[in-house]
């Protein structure tokens, strides 16, 4: 391909990343207050800077392609969008099913900016920020109840779960949240013949160290949240959440976790990868420790032997 035309790609790639958060944000504000399907949106209340023409239409060409979404057009003075009945009638009954004493409760707050890190949505257009003298998240001045009744719809959603079910297991601290949400989203965007670099369950270095892996995914199973991974050493069974990233084309040139090509999925962090690690070196660690106390049985006097 010519080196013009490669750039041009990659400078739209950008943009289409740049503007994620925007479509996003669109089409949570329209499933929210739209009538009859239809959303009016003008330039001047979405937050960045649209005054390029091509900008305009790229991002109405952007929430074209999203499954809510039937049709959306750019105008002179902004974006008018026809969204899927179905979607909307969905979205909007799980938000009414959502008790008003979980609304508000820190659970809630801690599930939207969960959800709000893993996708990731840009600080401007967060409902949730981190409040240092509090230690944790919170809901953002004037974020009304029936905005933050819809994200925390959809953060549900990411999860699997209905209001009652997320509150009664009791997460403890948000990360476990965090960790638990990953390994849903993962379930939705894996799938086999992905090349991606994950936390391998046992050290894999010639020394016996420990070291992140690439491989590919070969099997799922959604119900558990676990993917069999090949590669060098093997074959070896994962959570999904210790999956890191995925590898790009050789035209991408980002590099994650000491592998060129390879981009972090849901912009996983390297302090969360070594989270990830740590988890799996106490497992790895607990699993042989169970081994060697396990007892057996002698077969000539039909005894149990620790």
């Amino acid at each position: 391909m010519d080196f013009r035309y490669k750039s041009l790609e990659y400078h739209l790639e950008g943009l289409r990343k740049s503007y994620a958060d925007t479509v996003n944000s669109i089409i949570c504000e329209a499933t929210r207050i739209s009538e009859n399907g239809i959303f009016e949106v003008r330039y001047n209340d979405i937050p960045g800077d649209f005054f390029m023409s091509e900008d305009r239409y790229l991002i109405a060409e952007m929430l074209a392609e999203r499954s809510e979404i039937i049709e959306a057009e750019a105008h002179g003075y902004g974006f008018i969008i026809k969204l899927d009945p179905q979607h909307c009638e969905r979205m909007n009954a799980n938000a009414d099913s959502i008790p008003e004493s979980h609304l508000n409760s820190p659970h809630a707050i801690n599930l939207i900016a969960s959800y709000e890190n893993l996708l990731p949505v840009q600080a401007r257009n967060r409902i949730t920020h981190y409040w240092g003298e509090y230690g944790g998240y919170v809901k953002k001045h004037g974020i009304t109840d029936g905005h933050l009744r819809l994200v925390c719809a959809e953060a549900l959603q990411a999860v699997n779960m209905s209001s009652e079910a997320y509150h009664d297991r009791k997460f403890v601290y948000r990360d476990e949240v965090e960790a638990y949400m990953r390994g849903c989203m993962l379930a939705r965007i894996l799938v086999p013949e992905d090349d991606v670099v994950f936390v391998p369950p046992a050290p894999t270095g010639p020394y016996g160290e420990w070291q992140y892996e690439a491989g590919r995914v070969i099997e799922m199973d959604a119900v558990n949240k676990t993917c069999v991974v090949s590669f060098g050493g093997g074959e070896v069974t994962i959570p999904f959440r210790y999956v890191l990233a995925r590898f790009r084309d050789n035209g991408f040139d980002g590099n994650a976790f000491g592998f060129e090509h390879a981009e972090p999925i849901f912009g996983l962090t390297e302090s969360w990868a070594e989270r990830f690690m740590w988890e799996a070196k106490q497992e790895y660690e607990k699993q042989r420790l169970d081994e060697e106390v396990a007892p057996v049985e002698d077969v000539n006097q039909g005894m149990t032997m620790q």
